[in-house]
């Protein structure tokens, strides 16, 4: 029999397991989710573990299928990059305006990947300290 542990916190607004910094790192890639990725009842894994983890009833399961969702978005970006890049190249020629144009738009795109991926990683950390802490406010139920 497979035992399975789920995570309750106490949480504010202002740490890595609140639900509005969940959605800031969500919010930072939805532009490359897919219709079913952007819904919010989804049975998508990773839109069902941030579903559990906002609602603050989690496992470590859910934590890594959130992790491999928003690692699947940040690879979604950097190909989108690429493409991009490939584009401005193909289409603008000298154009300094329209080069300036994707290169805003690719700029954009890499810093919201670069933020998404900086926040998850606080998040697993900050996640794994209180695993590991004794503070008082993490409770553990079998």
């Amino acid at each position: 029999m497979k035992r399975e542990v789920t995570y309750s916190f106490d949480r504010d607004d202002a740490n890595p397991l609140s639900a509005e910094y969940l959605d800031q790192i969500y919010h930072l890639l939805i532009g490359l989710a897919t219709e079913e990725e952007k819904n919010p009842t989804s049975p998508h894994p990773g839109i069902k573990a941030l579903r559990h983890i906002k609602g603050n009833h989690f496992t470590a399961e859910h934590v890594e299928a959130f992790r491999s969702f928003v690692a699947e978005l940040a690879e979604r970006a950097e190909v989108r990059i690429v493409e991009l890049e490939a584009e401005r190249d193909r289409l603008t020629g000298n154009d300094p305006f329209s080069r300036k144009a994707y290169d805003g738009l690719i700029d954009s795109i890499r810093s919201n990947r670069g933020l998404a991926l900086r926040d998850m990683r606080l998040f697993i950390e900050y996640f794994h300290e209180q695993v590991e802490s004794d503070i008082p406010g993490s409770a553990f139920a079998p």
